[in-house]
């Protein structure tokens, strides 16, 4: 528990009113007496007149093998050296390579009270290691293909404070499955190809988060492979065409329209605008229903949407160029105010008389494809 200090310093202090804490976090402290204070790290609720220049990074490696974040014996200046005695802080840089002391069953880094640091890079470090904890990064990320992460591992990407200027990120996470992933800020952010084998350029086990809030940030991610269980996809800005998506639910906020006509989403529900700040107008190449789950379906705007497992349920207003429903699929149309517009063809490409078990609703269906009909489907009640 931190305790409230009133701080009390004279404006004739040091001769010029001045009194310097440089290299301290400073948390909950009222400062009077006249003096202005500068400090290394605002550790919030302070009230005066005090500064916060930061504090100078520093790089540190680790070494000794496994064990824990906070223990300063694991923490050198140097690349296999001596321990510095010092635990890194949210200002510095972190490495981990070949010099860190890995071995068989010796080999995880636990961050049980959590980690923070500017740059996370891991580099050819031994014997496969593993790290279990929850990072906060404030700089750049780089992961080893040779690695694991705990089970509950999260790694929260963020900016020091909203007002630092805009500055380009980077993360590789060399295939590597995380637990959580949240992005926020109004950076640059570069999700970086992966080297290895692995599937996916990331793999989220719950929740992909990208700048869902504040939707200020931009990401550039054309030709990655990314998975999660749910994916808020938020920010300005996002790149990322020729891309595979995957996910159980992916919502889509992005300030201005994603062109990825190039690109395919596997998905159980899609969500075009899950906040009303978003765009609708983003187009995917190909959207595949997938799961055998009821898929909400909301302002999808595809060439083509192909349902290969489960019912689908429609609200508002959805586009595509190609409708495929490969399975036998209840289709509900969610209220009145819903509908579907199909530019080119809607197929059932299986010749079972159950393949589509229930149309419902009060929706409407519009179809332009010459070889289907040219006039609106208006569904009022089960067909």
């Amino acid at each position: 528990m931190t305790y409230p200090v009133n701080l009390i310093i004279p404006s004739s202090i040091n001769g010029n009113g001045i009194a310097s804490f440089a290299g301290y976090n400073i948390a909950n402290v009222k400062l009077t007496g006249g003096a202005s204070v500068t400090a290394g790290i605002n550790g919030g609720n302070n009230t005066g007149n005090i500064s916060y220049p930061g504090i100078s990074p520093k790089t540190y490696y680790w070494i000794g093998g496994g064990g824990n974040w906070n223990d300063p014996v694991h923490w050198s200046f140097t690349s296999g050296g001596p321990s510095s005695s010092c635990v890194p802080t949210m200002y510095d840089d972190v490495i981990f390579n070949t010099d860190s002391g890995f071995s068989t069953g010796n080999n995880t880094v636990n961050g049980t009270a959590g980690v923070s640091v500017r740059n996370m890079t891991w580099n050819n470090a031994p014997s496969n290691p593993v790290f279990n904890a929850t990072a906060f990064v404030y700089g750049n990320l780089y992961l080893q293909k040779d690695m694991t992460t705990g089970a509950n591992t999260t790694f929260n990407i963020q900016k020091y404070t909203v007002n630092d200027p805009v500055t380009n990120r980077y993360m590789n996470f060399e295939g590597q499955k995380v637990y959580q992933l949240s992005i926020s800020g109004n950076d640059n952010f570069y999700l970086l190809p992966s080297g290895s084998s692995a599937p996916y350029d990331v793999e989220v086990a719950a929740t992909l988060n990208f700048d869902n809030n504040a939707l200020t940030g931009t990401m550039y991610a054309d030709g990655r492979k990314i998975k999660a269980g749910e994916f808020w996809l938020g920010g300005n800005i996002v790149s990322i065409d020729n891309a595979l998506l995957r996910a159980t639910t992916l919502n889509i906020s992005t300030k201005q329209p994603i062109n990825a006509s190039n690109s395919t989403v596997y998905a159980t529900n899609y969500n075009g605008r899950y906040n009303n700040l978003g765009n609708i107008n983003h187009f995917f190449g190909k959207v595949y229903k997938e799961g055998t789950a009821i898929g909400d379906i909301q302002f999808i705007n595809t060439g083509t949407f192909q349902v290969n497992a489960g019912d689908i349920r429609f609200y508002y207003t959805n586009k595509a160029g190609n409708v495929a429903i490969n399975t036998g699929s209840n289709i509900t149309m969610f209220d009145s105010f819903t509908k579907l517009i199909v530019t080119d063809s809607f197929a059932y490409n299986r010749g079972d008389c159950d393949l589509v078990l229930n149309f419902t609703g009060q929706g409407e269906i519009t179809l332009y494809s010459e070889t289907i009909l040219t006039e609106p489907v208006l569904l009022n009640s089960t067909v």
